[in-house]
């Protein structure tokens, strides 16, 4: 493929006006005109009329406010025609060339339809887990662990093949998780006292992405690595004490905590979204609760 040529299609990707969404009083403008354009692509014979009207029917989907039910209830007849429109012959390739306009806007209004959104703003949420509220600060090494408490120094753990060390907010638990064995993704997981430095292994598991404790520090959530660099994994919870992990859900990467507002305590998760031309994922964030309760996606976090 062209070079400049591919350049150019990826400006008007990301360029596109797909993604905006319209609000108030023309929350039902851009599809109101999708019946007109349905009837003018049946009765047009010349093919870049045709490829027109393709494009313009799906940006009016895809922009369409999806979490609305009244817009919902506008588009799902239209859906209907969409789809005859489709059956007839009339889709055509979009500027991806990897999908096309009428088929992957209606994959994307029965996959986005009646989806839940949130407000969180990103000062809500916990910046990281290597520093406690009060001041405690950790540096991880790949055989030690080091805890700061103003000038004075520890070895808070020792051992081989670290990879990640957590703390919790109130700053009476971190949470270690390092390899079996070199080369080996089998991870053990480990539970640390900061005020007597006693130490347990709590779990043996096949592998390890990442770790986040609760904001209490009494429960502990970690993370599979994906089997594919780009895919999502499972994400489990299991009390700091031991026991048998829950699966909470699946994403991309478990990310952080909501620290603050009316959805404190929930995990904010990246996953994998797909694009509205229907070209490779995009990354969004959203809010679930550690029972597994979906709170919705982040509103005003764009999809990266």
């Amino acid at each position: 493929m062209d070079k400049k040529w591919m350049l150019t299609v990826m400006a008007l990707i990301v360029l596109s006006p797909v993604w905006a969404k319209p609000k108030g009083d023309d929350i039902l403008a851009g599809i109101r005109d999708i019946p007109a354009s349905l009837k003018k692509l049946q009765e047009t014979t010349l093919e870049d009329e045709r490829v027109q009207f393709n494009k313009t029917i799906h940006d009016a989907v895809v922009s369409a406010d999806l979490s609305n039910k009244k817009v919902v209830r506008e588009l799902d007849p239209m859906i209907v025609k969409i789809r005859g429109a489709m059956d007839a012959g009339l889709d055509r390739t979009n500027i991806a060339g990897q999908d096309t306009w009428l088929g992957s806007a209606v994959r994307y209004f029965y996959r986005e339809k009646l989806r839940k959104f949130v407000e969180i703003a990103p000062s809500c949420w916990m910046k990281n887990q290597t520093e406690s509220l009060s001041g405690l600060r950790l540096s991880i090494y790949p055989d030690k662990i080091l805890l700061h408490k103003g000038p004075e120094t520890t070895v808070l753990f020792q051992g081989e093949r670290i990879h990640e060390a957590v703390m919790s907010p109130n700053g009476r638990t971190v949470a270690v998780f390092r390899e079996s064995a070199p080369d080996s993704h089998q991870a053990e997981i480990w539970i640390v006292r900061v005020k007597n430095k006693k130490k347990k292994k709590i779990l043996s598991w096949p592998s390890c992405q990442t770790l986040l404790l609760s904001e209490k520090g009494d429960r502990l959530f970690f993370q599979e690595l994906p089997s594919t660099p780009t895919g999502e994994s499972a994400y489990y919870s299991v009390s700091v004490r031991g026991g048998r992990p829950r699966k909470v859900g699946e994403g991309r990467l478990l990310e952080t905590l909501v620290v603050k507002g009316p959805h404190r305590g929930a995990l904010v998760v990246t996953k994998n979204v797909a694009h509205p031309l229907g070209i490779a994922d995009v990354e969004c964030q959203e809010a679930v609760m550690p029972s597994g309760h979906e709170v919705g996606r982040i509103r005003g976090e764009l999809c990266r």
